[in-house]
């Protein structure tokens, strides 16, 4: 799969914008604030019809502007499908596949997965789990549209549980909602268990490879649910587990236990990276695990997806910049930077230049 062409019209700093992108390497360069990891987000937004960089997305239309609109032709299979996703102030977004209006986004974003870095994604390491989950959850996602709708369900469900928890309400009432939850709650965690541990074997992989071989990763799901056994089994465990909890999260006043507090252990040579990881190693740990993801979603869905690299290879010495390039194989990738190009043309000389500058793109 590969983005043939887009189309930007006020998205953010951009007027009005077309290209056509290198099948492979395309590459972004210019200062700061010129609007390059913009570009990035408009395809993203194009891919996936949603922002990676904010959760109001009216946000990314362009200043004293009414609406604004991503279009692309994008070749998935051997086919070409026109893409399109229209935010307005007014109006709720829109989104088309070859001009037939798409009410799901799951229906929309399944023929075009993407992989995305930027520098913020180092914090899942060393903060809170719930970065780690998000990490699994999207990795899922990208392979496994109905994956979104269980979640959702299990949000909602848990949120009303919470709710008659937080109220002291009669006990009794918590029953309809538990049997709900333990379903819904012991899919999601044999899903995450089982996509993790096809994930892992390309995650261990890279990383030793990235680390010069002296590094050994290794990743763990952490729950309080047995999930190395069948879904029925899981269920009585869940359900056990709810009895035992019921005072607790009646103190509480919220549901203490499920997938929405699980956790994703990320290990170096056999350490708890989040205790004790430097900061080259958070890096390479997120390195191995795009890659990791690229390889994962060829495997699970049948196609190469896009990769998006914003300012990935700061603190990156040249031989990890090599390694890493060398890893992406032919998956068509974006990077931005402000002074790498001679030296990932080194790497790539079929490269395509972008360069960026007040709120236009040169090639």
């Amino acid at each position: 799969m590969f983005v043939k062409d887009i189309q930007l019209v006020n998205f953010r700093n951009y007027e009005n914008i077309y290209f056509q992108p290198n099948q492979q390497m395309n590459i972004f360069y210019g200062q700061n604030a010129q609007g390059k990891t913009n570009l990035l987000e408009a395809i993203y937004f194009l891919l996936r019809a949603k922002s990676f960089r904010t959760n109001s997305e009216k946000q990314a239309i362009s200043f004293n502007k009414d609406q604004s609109f991503v279009r692309g032709r994008i070749e998935v299979f051997g086919f070409d499908y026109i893409y399109e996703v229209k935010i307005s102030q007014h109006n709720p977004k829109k989104i088309r596949i070859n001009e037939e209006a798409i009410s799901n986004i799951s229906q929309y974003s399944e023929k075009s997965p993407c992989v995305l870095f930027r520098p913020e994604d180092l914090n899942m390491v060393k903060e809170g789990p719930n970065l780690r989950r998000d990490f699994i959850d999207n990795l899922i996602d990208q392979v496994d549209p109905s994956y979104e709708i269980l979640l959702r369900r299990y949000n909602r469900v848990m949120f009303q549980r919470n709710i008659i928890l937080k109220k002291n309400q009669d006990p009794s009432l918590l029953r309809v909602y538990q049997d709900q939850l333990v379903d819904l709650g012991s899919r999601i965690i044999k899903k995450r268990y089982e996509s993790l541990e096809s994930f892992k074997k390309y995650a261990k992989k890279y990383h030793f490879f990235i680390s010069y071989e002296r590094e050994k990763l290794d990743l763990s799901y952490e729950t309080k649910i047995s999930y190395q056994t069948s879904l029925e089994n899981m269920k009585r465990d869940y359900q056990e587990a709810f009895n035992q909890s019921l005072e607790n999260d009646l103190n509480l006043r919220r549901t203490s236990f499920g997938p929405h507090r699980d956790d994703l252990k990320i290990y170096i040579n056999n350490k708890e990276a989040k205790d004790f990881a430097s900061q080259g190693q958070q890096r390479s740990v997120l390195l191995s695990f795009k890659l990791a993801e690229v390889v994962y979603i060829e495997r699970e869905a049948g196609q190469k997806p896009v990769l998006l690299l914003d300012d990935v290879f700061s603190e990156l010495d040249q031989k990890r910049k090599k390694l890493f390039l060398d890893a992406i194989g032919t998956c068509q990738t974006f990077i931005t930077t402000t002074d790498q190009v001679v030296q990932i043309q080194k790497i790539v000389p079929d490269s395509s230049v972008y360069s960026i500058n007040q709120n236009k793109l040169f090639s």
